[in-house]
């Protein structure tokens, strides 16, 4: 609908709309309401959709079009406008006095983790969760049961006009309003929350280690998109509840993800960056260390040194003791896969990346050992997912599931913990070699071939030979999107973490030796044959190589990972998150592939046996 103002961004039909008004008849420019403050229920609330005003003819209510808004939800005009505008979309934020000399709205100091905890588990119990949001969580695509969602949880978000009421209740139940992100104070200098259309979708509760509820994301029904960003560019599938910026307002502590165009942290709601130095100095600032890991962490740390210094390497002080940096970390299991993940506090881990379990178990962190070195994200998640569009294109067998932008978006970034070994190969090498000459005599055609004992022998140095820790991980699917290139290799820092999941090692440094045994000498023998030119032939007939072993660091690279499952099979899309190499297998959808063959073979059939019947 379109308004008939000039002054306004909306009309009064789309406010009758907004507050779901019964309509019992519509004319050109008027309509006919039941009165929703005298329980009319025969339409004499006349509206006049050209003047913008209306009357009921039962009790002589009357007003304008914000008067009909604030009245129906006792509250002011001015309130009603934002509210409006804001459930409507049509919202230009008009400057204040206070913003264009820098003086912000005054913000409250964060509740404490159980006042936090009470007053969202008492709102999320006032919640319903609709029959779209509900079908949509027990869809295949999510794979939830109805026990789960009750467990997690889950529910919808209101509007923006009951707000209020429940802002209300729960400071009539006693629960803390001040300090909670998401609540603030209006200008009538009442409290509600900060929901609206635009942010509408289905509240996910999160929770910490301690069992407390200490934020909320909302699962976006529409993607949100910033005035900045590019065209095409996917919006925000997800965002934290905050009243940050207003009245008595409160920050969500909403996480950090690493920007890798610009290098910097950036906050997923306000678009706050910091340098990685700056959340460096604040992870030093902190008194008190971790805890030191359990003994069974450092008996396994102690077992995997002394099997691999065994084996000839030399491994790094690796230690499980993250200092303080690891009181931000927390750790995530999968049942179903065994993965084991870990990410910063403020991260949610909502599904596996290896096999899309959507029921990931959070766990005690500790027994990781903390990584020398990380390659940061340098491609985001928009790159991600439109190569990935490249890749799906053309391919008109693919079933549907896979390229469905919804599945797209869960698209998650990991860290993939790798073994980087260094050392030398030296070798000496055996070829039997040819070179032909051709002559003609008389009728004959003569072919001289010489043979050649050809021999080879020297040393290449290997630095950082790249071996995937993860069982989880198809080592031909990493394989296949390596290099990386190591002039960006950082050495490591939680910093670069937040907005990432990171996969904890499952194989052992001497577990790995042998794929990078394989790879060094294979590269030492290439470079040597390599050498051999100027023959027809070359036939290896002995080769001989030995590596002198020397250091192994452990590394995070990154990875963009896509699970899809496809008649019980697991179909994973994995992308080089440094260079944008990718790879990914692809099923072929056989009722597709039948029934384009029918499409085509039935015409074909009609045809062939028209022209029989025409030669006859």
């Amino acid at each position: 609908m379109t308004s008939s103002s000039d002054t306004f961004p909306f009309g009064i039909a789309d406010v009758v709309e907004l507050l779901g008004l019964t309509v019992r008849r519509r004319l050109p420019s008027s309509l006919y309401l039941n009165c929703p403050f005298c329980g009319d229920q025969r339409g004499r609330l006349n509206v006049n959709t050209d003047k913008n005003v209306w009357r009921c003819n039962r009790c002589g209510a009357a007003g304008g079009m914000l008067a009909l808004y604030a009245r129906y939800n006792c509250t002011s005009n001015a309130e009603a406008y934002r509210e409006i505008c804001e459930a409507l979309g049509r919202y230009t934020p008009r400057p204040r006095v206070n913003d264009c000399i820098g003086v912000k709205p005054e913000q409250n100091v964060r509740a404490t983790p159980q006042e936090i905890h009470q007053t969202y588990s008492l709102l999320l119990s006032m919640l319903p969760l609709t029959p779209t949001h509900k079908a949509h969580l027990l869809s295949p695509r999510r794979g939830l049961t109805e026990e789960q969602i009750a467990r997690f949880g889950f529910k919808s978000t209101p509007p923006a006009f009951l707000c209020r009421s429940y802002a209300e209740r729960l400071r009539r139940q006693g629960c803390t309003l001040q300090g909670v992100p998401g609540f603030y104070q209006d200008d009538a200098g009442r409290w509600t929350i900060n929901f609206g259309s635009r942010t509408a979708g289905i509240l996910l509760p999160a929770v910490g280690m301690d069992g407390l509820i200490c934020g909320m994301q909302i699962r976006l029904d529409t993607p949100l998109h910033r005035r900045d960003d590019p065209p095409g560019k996917s919006g925000a599938k997800y965002i934290w509840l905050s009243s940050v910026g207003k009245p008595h307002g409160v920050t969500s502590g909403s996480p950090l993800h690493f920007v890798g165009a610009s290098g910097k942290l950036e906050c997923d709601y306000c678009g706050a960056t910091y340098d990685v130095a700056e959340i460096e100095a604040l992870y030093a600032e902190k008194e008190e260390k971790a805890a030191a890991a359990q003994q069974s962490a450092e008996e396994k740390t102690a077992a995997e040194r002394q099997a691999a210094e065994e084996g000839g390497w030399e491994l790094p002080d690796l230690s499980a003791d993250w200092g303080a940096e690891g009181d931000g970390m927390k750790a995530y299991s999968c049942p179903s896969c065994g993965a084991e993940l870990i990410c910063d506090a403020s991260t949610a881990a909502t599904s596996c990346p290896y096999c899309g379990n959507p029921s990931v178990v959070p766990g005690q962190f500790a027994g990781t050992l903390k990584p020398d070195f990380v390659i940061p994200f340098k491609l985001s998640r928009e790159d991600a997912i439109r190569e990935l569009k490249k890749h799906y294109r053309g391919k008109v067998l693919l079933p549907k599931s896979f390229s469905k932008e919804n599945h797209l978006q869960e698209i998650q970034g990991v860290y993939v913990p790798f073994w980087l070994f260094s050392g030398e190969a030296e070798g000496n090498a055996h070829y039997e070699c040819t070179r032909s000459h051709k002559r003609t005599e008389g009728e004959y055609e003569v072919i001289k071939t010489e043979h050649f004992d050809v021999y080879r022998a020297g040393t290449m140095p290997f630095e950082k030979v790249p071996v995937d820790a993860s069982t989880k991980m198809p080592d031909d699917h990493m394989d296949s999107i390596e290099p990386y290139n190591y002039d960006d290799l950082k050495p490591f820092s939680t910093a670069y973490l937040p907005g990432f999941l990171a996969d904890k090692f499952d194989v052992s440094a001497d577990k790995s030796r042998e794929r990078a045994d394989v790879r060094c000498l294979g590269s030492l023998k290439k470079a040597l044959q390599g050498t051999v030119t100027g023959y027809a032939t070359c036939f290896p007939r002995g080769e001989h190589a030995d590596i002198q072993r020397g250091k192994v660091h452990y590394a995070l690279l990154p990875v963009w990972l896509l699970n899809t499952k496809w008649q019980g099979k697991d179909f994973i899309f994995a992308m080089n998150g440094q260079t944008g190499k990718l790879v990914g297998d692809l099923p072929v959808d056989k009722g597709r592939f039948w029934g384009m063959f029918a499409a085509i073979a039935v015409p074909l059939s009609v045809l062939s046996s028209v022209i029989v019947l025409l030669m006859r």
